[in-house]
């Protein structure tokens, strides 16, 4: 069962990446009252900053403590960069920090959109995207709740069916983590 993480630290950039994580794991079986959100203060700079400030110090406090079971869930957008250099910057942070890269066992996701959350979103709700092109102005809020469940029909059962490539990473990320919870 995918609820035998004591607690989820969800670290992200606002509130549109923490529900979307949020409700896709409760989907998969995770409670809700278990997973808690770090999101970025609003008009405070760039969520991006935040999340990367965080991430060294949250997975630290994940690591302090393997007794717990306990998981970190990284998001942030890709921007401009690509999927792989966003996760080489996180993975630089950890190193600068003094500590090592993320280990394949440990319960640590990163997920990064590439451009952003909204990107997957218009996708998920039936529209082709391109990665580069930016979708913030074509979804609300109220677009969340039916792109998680189409989201959660096909991961992970049709990861294959999953043509955006960040949106099928994430797929694997957020497989991985939640078997690992098990």
């Amino acid at each position: 069962m995918a609820d035998r993480y004591t607690q989820v630290v969800i670290l992200c950039e606002d509130s549109m990446h923490l529900n979307f994580v949020r409700r896709y794991f409760i989907q998969r079986g995770i409670e809700g009252r278990r997973i808690r959100g770090k999101v970025s203060p609003a008009g405070r700079g760039a969520g991006s900053q935040y999340v990367l400030e965080g991430y060294p110090k949250e997975v630290k406090a994940i690591r302090s403590k393997p007794h717990l079971r306990a998981g970190l869930v990284a998001i942030i957008d890709a921007d401009a960069l690509s999927i792989k250099e966003r996760l080489g910057q996180l993975e630089k942070l950890l190193v600068e920090d003094g500590q090592t890269g993320r280990g394949e066992t440990e319960r640590i996701a990163v997920l990064s959109p590439k451009r952003n959350i909204e990107t997957w979103i218009f996708h998920l709700l039936r529209n082709a995207v391109d990665e580069e092109a930016g979708y913030k102005n074509r979804v609300s809020s109220s677009d969340l709740k039916p792109s998680v469940a189409a989201f959660a029909k096909i991961c992970p059962s049709k990861t294959t069916e999953i043509s955006v490539p960040s949106l099928r990473h994430a797929c694997g990320e957020l497989t991985a983590f939640i078997d690992r919870g098990k």
